[in-house]
């Protein structure tokens, strides 16, 4: 597999993934808002199993989004410091080597 179909594939797992947890955490929103104010049967009603377990996973979606987030920007600042490449430079003729003939 060459390195142009490997992109492709990581692409489309990485939009597939992300379609499912929007589609997860839009499912679990509609229900929670649309069935909160039920008419409650008791202690075993199972629309009230169905939001609590829609806002369990509400709660745990959003708080591996946060963990990812997190995870992701120490990945990215530790790689920045262990490079030897200067993080900020400063563009001018010199660091371009442009010869300036009069």
């Amino acid at each position: 597999m060459s390195k142009g179909d490997n992109r492709i594939v990581r692409r489309v797992s990485v939009l597939t993934i992300v379609a499912c947890f929007v589609l997860i955490m839009a499912f679990s929103a509609y229900i929670s808002g649309h069935e909160h104010f039920h008419e409650c049967t008791g202690d075993d009603c199972p629309i009230c199993e169905l939001v609590s377990i829609c806002e369990n996973t509400v709660r745990a979606i959003g708080t591996a989004v946060i963990m990812i987030a997190v995870f992701s920007f120490i990945a990215k600042t530790t790689n920045i410091i262990q490079s030897d490449e200067p993080v900020f430079t400063v563009k001018s003729l010199i660091s371009d080597k442009v010869r300036l003939n009069d």
